[in-house]
Formats: structure tokens, C-alpha cells, sequence
């Protein structure tokens, strides 16, 4: 009986050590995110009083927008570890949601020289899945890609089937490689 009791509380200790991580993960996020805002909004001032500076400010701005990507992942798994527990897998189509991916970054992409060469066998590829948590993998792995590709070349992104018909997906930039 005391085993159990003990067991029960060390239970109970460590859910709620659990819980405080993910609150605190959560409120920190919030919390950095207003001081980078405030952030953007000094650069767009100083860049209006100081245009020679400028490449300074773009280095900042791009700094800026790391964490702020960083910020929103720390989000996003903060809101996926608390689904978890209510996982529900939804028939969805592959190759739709990796194109919407593509399309959005294909946008941001655009401005700085890079672009994103798709390539499929156009099938239907319906699946189950958690959407926005695969949307969020495929999204994560393509911004890094473009991130690190040199402007002027593209990412490549494949989508094929292989010879236990299973889906693989093949995202290759240009970049220096991850040592």
C-alpha cells in the first residue's frame, strides 16, 4: 500500500512538473514575442533616419525574424504536445497539402531569388494524418531548405512512391550542408 501511495505521488509530482515545463515554454514564447515587435518597429523607424545603415537593419530584421520562427515552432509544440493526448487522424490528401506548403513558401521565397521546383507522380495519396502537425513537419523542413539555398537556385521537392508503395518525401536545397 505505501509502494502504491509513493508510486501515485511521484505520479503526480511529475505530471505536474510536466505541466509547469509546458506553461512555462508557452508564457516565455508570449512574452518574447512583444519585445520583438517592438523590435520591428525601431527598425522601420530607423531605417527612415537612417537609409546608410541600411544593411545593418536588414541583418537585424533577419536575426529578428529567426527568433521570431523560432518563437512560433516553441508555440506550435507547446499546442501539439497538449493534442497529443486527443489525437485524432483525419483521411487527408499528401501531395494537396505538401503543394499548399509550396505555394506559401514559393511567396516568401520569391523577393530574395530563390525559388521551388515540385516534381510528383500525381497521385491521389490519401491518408490519415494529423494535418496541421504534418503541414507544420513539411513547412519546418522547407523553410530551412530555402533558408540555407543560395539565391538564384531553388529547393527541390519530391514527392514518390517507393517499392513498398510507401510515400517519400525528398526536400534538397543548396546550402552548405549540416556539418
Amino acid at each position: 500500500g505505501e509502494l502504491a501511495n509513493a508510486f501515485s505521488r511521484s505520479s503526480r509530482y511529475i505530471r505536474e512538473l510536466l505541466d509547469a515545463q509546458k506553461r512555462l515554454i508557452r508564457d516565455i514564447s508570449h512574452e518574447l514575442r512583444t519585445p520583438l515587435a517592438r523590435l520591428g518597429v525601431a527598425l522601420e523607424l530607423a531605417r527612415k533616419k537612417a537609409p546608410a545603415a541600411e544593411d545593418s537593419l536588414a541583418r537585424i530584421e533577419a536575426e529578428a525574424s529567426i527568433l521570431n520562427d523560432m518563437i512560433g515552432q516553441l508555440l506550435s509544440l507547446s499546442r501539439q504536445e497538449v493534442e497529443m493526448g486527443n489525437a485524432t487522424l483525419e483521411p487527408g490528401d499528401f501531395e494537396l497539402l505538401v503543394g499548399k506548403v509550396i505555394e506559401d513558401a514559393r511567396f516568401e521565397a520569391r523577393p530574395s531569388g530563390k525559388g521551388i521546383l515540385f516534381r510528383s507522380e500525381g497521385r491521389d495519396w490519401i491518408l490519415p494524418m494529423r494535418k496541421e502537425v504534418l503541414r507544420g513537419a513539411v513547412e519546418n523542413i522547407l523553410r530551412n531548405a530555402l533558408r540555407y539555398t543560395p539565391a538564384g537556385t531553388a529547393v527541390d521537392v519530391t514527392v514518390v512512391s517507393d517499392a513498398e508503395n510507401s510515400i517519400v518525401l525528398r526536400i534538397r536545397d543548396h546550402g552548405p550542408g549540416v556539418p
